[in-house]
């Protein structure tokens, strides 16, 4: 036999062999999908993915948003009650209070596999200044790096994960329902600042913020 023959011989018996692979892996997948829908549709919001064309399958938002609405409401619930509302109260975020590991996790999810969930915006506690608003107050922990003054358009890096904020009609921000977190090393950019008179003196500072 000449080696062209052998060469073409082997090539279509590797032609053939591919095939049967190919066709074996096809039927295992569709097997998969039809006795294990649950794992397909995990494996497809852990991965980022909404689609898988071939098998039709769909991620649907909907699911992701329940989800996040509820972590939003039970985490708002345990905030409200860890800490006193009133504005001139200090809120969780003063009091060095640590996130919700479990909201946090719920957010971080969300943010891999449908980030368009998400809130853009949102009032974020930055801490609390002196009653000049000249300076940091005096033993006060700021949830940012940066130092003070802060200023509308300024980019500030988170230093301690901190509650986002809904943006509501409500008057005092530390009574608006949580929406999200932003983590360490975050950044913000600041839209506007509004300030609450602290009953321990100074000034609460609360940011509303554009999340990146």
């Amino acid at each position: 036999m000449s080696e062209e023959k052998k060469a073409t011989g082997l090539f279509a018996y590797l032609k053939d062999v591919s095939a049967f692979l190919r066709d074996v892996l096809l039927t295992v997948i569709v097997a998969i999908c039809l006795i294990h829908p649950t794992s397909i549709r995990t494996f497809l919001k852990e991965s980022g993915l909404s689609k898988l064309g071939a098998f039709g399958v769909t991620v649907e938002l909907q699911e992701e948003k329940a989800k996040v609405a509820e972590a939003q409401k039970e985490v708002t619930s345990k905030v409200f009650a860890a800490a006193p509302t009133p504005p001139d109260e200090p809120p969780p975020e003063a009091l060095n209070m640590p996130v919700d590991q479990d909201f946090k996790q719920a957010i971080l999810t969300a943010e891999r596999v449908a980030p368009q969930i998400l809130p853009t915006a949102g009032w974020v506690f930055l801490g609390r200044v002196n009653k000049e608003k000249s300076q940091w107050a005096e033993g006060a922990s700021a949830t940012t790096t940066a130092s003070w003054p802060v200023n509308p358009n300024d980019v500030i890096t988170v230093k301690d994960d901190v509650y986002v904020r809904a943006i509501t009609s409500e008057k005092w921000h530390s009574n608006a329902p949580v929406a999200s977190v932003s983590k360490v090393g975050d950044k913000l950019t600041v839209v506007e600042l509004q300030y609450s008179p602290a009953k321990i003196g100074g000034f609460y500072v609360w940011a509303k913020v554009a999340l990146q």
